[in-house]
């Protein structure tokens, strides 16, 4: 059993853990502390920078959109950690860096429950970029948010949503939802279009209609398989859904795609007096 003096607050053995606090106090005088921000700051600016002009090296580059922009987060989080490293290897002696990291996590225990959840976003930040659930520029879908990937931070994530709405997502939060990858690191990804018939209308000639109309479509890569499938459906009277299945050349057409597939089909098939021209093609 360990007996404890009563004068001084030292151990029984002669070793008073207030020489560590006193090593890691004289560490940081002012002019390191200066000196770290300034290292942090420099990191911070320097990941700003890379981020913006691999971003616009991207966009002039559309077919490498993707591979450049996952460069992104890997690219800062090496600043982050160089940054790290410097400031405690560099700036502080051998001997201070150990006593500043202990200070630094007892300060961080203390103040845990204040700070924990940016704790649990940046631990999520570091996971998300080595686990690579998803990369900058996918399209994915992440609880309610659906839309393309923009950045991952240290801190959380940001999407772009169909609607062109940009939606910043914690990473705590990321890291405990469902996340469904359409792109999964490509630029294309499957679209479904779905278009709405009568019971008694002939499926055969409206697959063949539907088919066309996505196959010829502008946005659509040829590479891949197209589909239509076909489902009945009760909605105040039984319906006929037609689900078309096709890929786009890039998945930032999504919308285009659909769009111009259902318009198109629906102009075919009221010519054809498939559909009465006051039935609405509803498509989701």
């Amino acid at each position: 059993m360990v007996l404890f003096a009563q004068a001084g607050g030292q151990a029984a053995d002669g070793v008073n853990p207030a020489p560590a606090l006193q090593r890691a106090l004289e560490a940081l005088t002012p002019g390191k502390v200066v000196a770290v921000l300034l290292v942090l700051l420099g990191a911070w600016i320097a990941g700003r920078v890379v981020a913006w002009a691999l971003t616009a090296l991207a966009e002039r580059t559309p077919r490498l959109r993707i591979r450049v922009k996952q460069a992104i987060p890997i690219v800062q989080i090496l600043l982050w950690g160089g940054a790290l490293y410097v400031s405690l290897f560099g700036i502080f002696r051998p001997g201070q860096a150990g006593s500043v990291i202990g200070l630094v996590a007892g300060a961080a225990v203390g103040v845990g429950l204040a700070v924990q959840d940016l704790l649990r976003d940046l631990a999520g930040g570091v996971a998300l970029v080595l686990d690579r659930p998803f990369q900058v520029g996918d399209r994915v879908r992440v609880g309610d948010h659906y839309g393309e990937i923009l950045s991952i931070g240290i801190r959380s994530i940001r999407l772009r949503t169909p609607e062109d709405t940009q939606v910043t997502l914690p990473n705590s939060y990321v890291m405990r939802t469902p996340v469904s990858n359409a792109s999964s690191g490509s630029l294309t990804c499957q679209v479904v279009s779905d278009l709405w018939l009568p019971a008694d209308a002939p499926v055969a000639e409206a697959r063949r209609v539907a088919f066309e109309a996505a196959a010829s479509s502008r946005y659509v890569d040829l590479s891949r398989p197209v589909e239509v499938a076909v489902e009945s459906e009760f909605r105040e009277t039984f319906l006929v859904r037609l689900r078309v299945k096709a890929y786009v050349l890039d998945h930032r057409d999504e919308v285009r795609f659909r769009s111009d597939v259902v318009e198109r089909a629906q102009e075919e098939l009221v010519r054809r007096g498939i559909v009465d021209r006051e039935l609405v093609v509803r498509r989701y």
